[in-house]
């Protein structure tokens, strides 16, 4: 069930309760424009209609459309809503293609997409998946939205994949998408640990009041600590990796069976494939990370043997 939620005069959550987590997606209505932040609706189009019909929100007045980033959770709605509004769909530019088409979904998800054909699909039927929706516009770091009475601010966060964005709207309040609080993941072919490393180090540095992410509540205490602690998350697991190769775990095949960074397995098969390649991903780039740092050598492809430096 899609519910609205007030932040404040201008800024409302469309929540969707799922039964282990909340689809967030975010309106921002100022003097000049309205913003749509992710297109996520975990709903049918019938729902989503009559949801916006029963809260008397006018599709028409809809100006904007921002995705955090390409994931489906995040912009599944990006068609239907489109063709229901007069909106401009953007998103940054490495993000782009999983939009636009199908092929772009399966380079962005990797060879998973490839090596378990009939699991994805019905991933993509789970989400209603309509077919790639075209982009108007991309956005670039530090653009500036001018909605009159307030200003939304592109702040560029790659990591979760490469071309997420999260959104601070003047200067106090962060739109987050997937660089909030959540589960870590960089377990796709196209995200980078590197770069999740140093979004949160510039995160940490802004003074926030409150960060309202893609699937958790609201946050206003103790945001910068907050955010230390998914950094020191990350951190760790490269301290603990190079323990384990020290002791004997020295190839990716090993290290992947101790499910380091996926930790909570599903009971699904299904969902325990998506998991085990993405905590392959991971590994591999903690392994790529340290070999750029020179800590460990003879790094050649993901079942090369590591050996401490």
């Amino acid at each position: 069930m899609l519910q609205l939620k007030k932040i404040n005069e201008s800024v409302y959550i469309i929540e969707t309760k799922l039964r282990f987590i909340s689809m967030n997606n975010y309106l921002i209505f100022g003097d000049k424009s309205t913003v749509l932040i992710d297109t996520g609706f975990a709903a049918s189009k019938k729902e989503i209609l009559r949801f916006f019909e029963k809260n008397k929100i006018d599709l028409n007045k809809i100006d904007i459309i921002l995705n955090t980033h390409c994931h489906l959770d995040h912009s599944g709605k990006n068609k239907f809503l489109k063709s229901h509004t007069n909106a401009k769909l953007m998103i940054h530019e490495e993000d782009r293609a999983p939009v636009e088409s199908f092929e772009g979904i399966r380079k962005q998800v990797g060879s998973f997409a490839y090596e378990y054909e009939e699991y994805w699909k019905q991933r993509l039927k789970w989400w209603n998946y309509e077919g790639g929706c075209k982009v108007d516009k991309t956005i670039t770091d530090n653009e500036i939205f001018d909605l009159g009475n307030h200003k939304l601010k592109v702040i560029f966060s790659p990591g979760h994949t490469l071309g997420h964005c999260c959104f601070l709207l003047d200067e106090k309040i962060l739109f987050a998408g997937d660089m909030g609080f959540e589960s870590l993941w960089y377990g796709n072919a196209r995200a980078s640990l590197i770069d999740y490393i140093k979004t949160y180090q510039r995160l940490i540095s802004l003074d926030l009041k409150m960060v309202l992410s893609g699937h958790l509540d609201p946050v206003e205490e103790g945001i910068k600590e907050r955010y230390e602690k998914r950094l020191s998350q990350l951190l760790d697991r490269d301290k603990k990796i190079l323990d384990l190769i020290k002791n004997g775990h020295n190839t990716i095949e090993k290290l992947v069976k101790l499910h380091i960074t996926v930790k909570n397995r599903s009971t699904n098969l299904a969902d325990r494939l998506w998991q085990d390649y993405g905590e392959k991903n991971q590994i591999y780039q903690h392994l790529n990370k340290l070999k750029q740092e020179g800590k460990i050598i003879k790094v050649e492809d993901r079942l090369t043997i590591v050996n401490e430096k």
